[in-house]
């Protein structure tokens, strides 16, 4: 009886070492295969050496497989589902060290460095469109970014989204010694995104100010205020809109308003000349 179970374990493992992309089907006869052999010998004695050897040379070539095993599946998931026993060590596998993984603590590090800079992108750009009120592109720029930003940190620091990251890995077939690469990569790749954003805000500030334009002209001064106020906010060094909101406030005689713009606007000023100088 133990020699057929462990000829049909060498037969699944033929298998599993000639296929080029395995199933899970195919893991899991294997694994279960190596169960019944394994139970069979605790449970059977006076066994010859013969047999011992090939079993230690087949559970060797098992291992040899760890690679391919754990890119397709999470072998986690099936110990707890099925509740196996510690001392089962073919259900948990360890992939062999790529020589690129005594990189991984700094990789890590440099994807928790580039989440903190995403996230402070995020919180600096939110402030600026949330200081002039929100709009349909306040609130879409707010929600996209801050989605993102949660999902790509959730994925990285989480234990279910780092899970739910490996396994969408595995699905596109990326090995596992590349996984924290590709972790650094999309959170480098967010806060690419992110400060490309804040480049273009002051051509996002130039549509509110055209549209201010547009409201000035028809004498809606309420809406001009609020669109040259936005503008300011995305991109302070905007002249045109301080210029214009000061405007507007002589035209409304609230002299005060009109004089702290202006000072303002002299500061502005004066701040890009200081720093063209030294720059």
């Amino acid at each position: 009886m133990l020699n057929k179970v462990i000829q049909l374990y060498e037969e699944e493992l033929a298998v599993l070492e000639k296929s080029t992309k395995v199933s899970e089907e195919q893991i899991l006869r294997v694994l279960t295969q190596c169960d019944r052999v394994h139970k069979l010998l605790r449970d059977t004695s006076d066994i010859s050496e013969h047999i011992l050897i090939k079993l230690f040379f087949l559970d060797t070539r098992l291992k040899k497989q760890a690679n391919k095993i754990n890119q397709q599946i999470q072998l986690a998931d099936w110990r707890a589902s099925l509740e196996v026993p510690t001392t089962f060590w073919w259900w948990s596998l360890q992939c062999e060290n790529h020589r690129l993984d005594q990189f991984d603590w700094l990789w890590n590090a440099l994807t928790i460095a580039s989440l903190t800079a995403s996230v402070s992108l995020v919180v600096d750009i939110s402030t600026r469109f949330l200081s002039g009120g929100t709009s349909l592109i306040s609130s879409f720029a707010i929600i996209s970014q801050s989605v993102l930003t949660l999902l790509t940190a959730g994925g990285v620091l989480t234990q279910a989204g780092r899970i739910g990251v490996e396994k969408l890995l595995l699905s596109v077939g990326i090995k596992t010694d590349l996984w924290q690469e590709t972790k650094l990569g999309i959170s480098a790749l967010l806060l690419f995104s992110l400060i490309i954003f804040k480049v273009s805000l002051p051509k996002i500030a130039e549509q509110y100010n055209q549209q201010a334009l547009t409201d000035y002209e028809a004498q809606n001064w309420d809406n001009a205020i609020s669109n040259y106020q936005k503008s300011i906010n995305l991109d302070a060094d905007n002249a045109k809109a301080h210029r214009q909101l000061g405007l507007i406030y002589e035209q409304l005689q609230d002299l005060d308003m009109a004089y702290m713009i202006s000072v303002q606007t002299a500061l502005q000023i004066g701040n890009n000349i200081f720093e063209a100088l030294h720059n």
